[in-house]
């Protein structure tokens, strides 16, 4: 019977079950996110339709990661977690006003007017945090110039998420008053 020892074998065995600790972690994390937004905006609908603009950054990174070669390790499961949260800031944000202008308006006004009083605060924010992340992609460190990239690209996914599923998910599911 053989088996496998050593330090490398067993730093590789933890760094497997780290990786999926952190995947169910995210995961788990992600179910509890949407059920404090529907919590919050007492609404199914609004935690249903924050999954879309949160969760499409999240699977085009992993494709940008394979595009890139990258593996999926501990630094890049990290980027998840963290870019998940800021994401869901800005669909928190966008949420709360359209949740104001609907009560006054039609589903396609009310999206309009949550575009222009919040799309330039939610760019902005984005923008601000994007500028941050630039400075360490000059790293010569792979793992930190990896880390900005990836949450960067992930970022930028999320902004174009909330500005662009977000309303649009809105529009399709919205039941109209008409």
């Amino acid at each position: 019977q053989v088996k496998l020892t050593g330090e490398v074998y067993v730093n590789s065995v933890a760094v497997d079950r780290f990786i999926r600790d952190l995947s169910y972690s995210f995961a788990g994390a992600a179910l509890v996110i949407f059920a404090i937004i529907a919590l919050l905006f007492r609404s199914v609908l609004f935690g249903l339709v924050a999954i879309l603009p949160n969760m499409t950054p999240l699977i085009l990174t992993m494709g940008y990661m394979g595009m890139k070669g990258y593996d999926l390790n501990a630094g890049n499961v990290v980027v998840f977690s963290l870019s998940l949260g800021i994401a869901v800031d800005n669909t928190i944000h966008f949420l709360t006003r359209f949740r104001e202008e609907i009560q006054n308006h039609s589903i396609h006004d009310a999206l309009r007017r949550t575009g222009e009083f919040t799309g330039r605060a939610i760019v902005l924010s984005s923008l601000i945090t994007l500028s941050g992340l630039a400075v360490l992609t000059l790293s010569e460190f792979n793992p930190t110039r990896h880390f900005a990239e990836l949450t960067g690209f992930t970022m930028l996914s999320a902004l174009m998420g909330d500005l662009i599923l977000l309303p649009a998910t809105l529009a399709v599911c919205w039941p109209d008053k008409k």
